[in-house]
């Protein structure tokens, strides 16, 4: 799944959470995004990136919780 398509489905309304395990917290409540010195296939690090630039995050337990909506 490239970026591309992920936001398409999220415009869609086919996706409407986006979690990143382990990622917030009281250490950190705003968390870090997902990054990697390289591209996977499946575009994990840009979806992140994009995720994060485009909506606000809730932290739920020690996770980073985005509604894409």
């Amino acid at each position: 799944l490239t970026r591309a398509q992920f936001v398409d489905d999220v415009r869609a309304g086919r996706v409407a959470y986006w979690v990143e395990a382990g990622r917030g917290g009281a250490a950190r409540p705003h968390g870090k995004v997902i990054r990697s010195a390289s591209t996977s296939a499946a575009h994990t690090r840009e979806i992140a990136e994009w995720v994060a630039a485009t909506y606000p995050a809730t932290t739920i337990g020690d996770s980073l919780v985005y509604r894409l909506s």
